[in-house]
């Protein structure tokens, strides 16, 4: 997650043990465009949504660019484009805006998991046969069932968190809505490539101060077909609604 001053922009380093695929883990993608956009910004308004489209491989050293589309009394949007070897790999819009005083207020119901946390399945990893970033991520599975393991429930999610325990930021946060198989992975009955096409992460509220532990996802997939799902989940930091993401995934098979 470090960035070098670049040109007109920033440079940073993915090492392949954080790519998934020819490609680096979407998630990082996002945090990376998310840590330019503070770079560039700085911290005043807090990040509360971003769109992010994936459209080639990133990886080795990435050029990172950002653009202010409008500055505005609460508001801000800024465009992030990450290229590789020149190459525009990602492209971000990220709204970041103040807190403002409201007599509207709804509340994300607590989650309910479908067991406790300790009777959660751990997930080991296994070189090979699961993307090289899920080295660095510790889960529990406990909503749906394994990938490809035909199943007739279209869920996925449990708990996890970054082994080498990393604290709680907004990049790690979005990051850590990516980290879960696609929900409509269960259903099919023998490996099959997938790739997120978008993806759209709303940022509900900052976890717990000094929160490192373990996120709870819970993700849904509501339409398959023609080779593209749609999906959507909720995270929660302990009984903290974090982040609402969704996304298009383009699967063959």
């Amino acid at each position: 997650m470090d960035l070098q001053p670049h040109s007109d922009g920033w440079r940073a380093t993915v090492p392949d043990d954080w790519a998934q695929g020819r490609s680096a883990f979407g998630g990082l993608t996002a945090a990376l465009a998310i840590r330019a956009l503070r770079a560039q910004l700085g911290d005043e308004r807090s990040l509360r949504g971003i769109d992010v489209a994936f459209v080639g491989p990133l990886g080795g050293e990435v050029d990172i660019s950002v653009e202010v589309l409008r500055e505005g009394r609460h508001l801000t949007h800024a465009t992030v484009t990450l290229r590789t070897e020149g190459k525009v790999a990602a492209r971000a819009h990220g709204v970041l805006g103040t807190g403002r005083e409201s007599s509207i207020k709804v509340d994300v119901p607590p989650p309910s998991p479908s067991v406790p946390f300790e009777q959660a399945t751990p997930w080991p990893y296994i070189a090979g046969m699961m993307p090289a970033f899920t080295q660095h991520i510790e889960f529990r599975g406990s909503e749906g069932d394994l990938p490809f393991s035909g199943s007739n429930r279209a869920t996925m999610g449990g708990w996890a968190r970054i082994r080498e325990g990393v604290p709680a930021t907004i990049e790690s946060l979005v990051a850590m809505t990516d980290v879960w198989p696609g929900p409509m992975m269960p259903l099919a009955t023998k490996p099959m490539p997938a790739s997120t096409i978008r993806m759209s992460v709303n940022v509900l509220d900052p976890p717990p101060a000094g929160f490192d532990g373990h996120y709870f996802f819970r993700s849904e997939c509501t339409h398959a077909a023609h080779g593209y799902a749609t999906v959507g989940g909720t995270m929660w930091a302990e009984q903290v609604a974090v982040a609402r993401m969704e996304q298009l995934i383009a699967y063959f098979g």
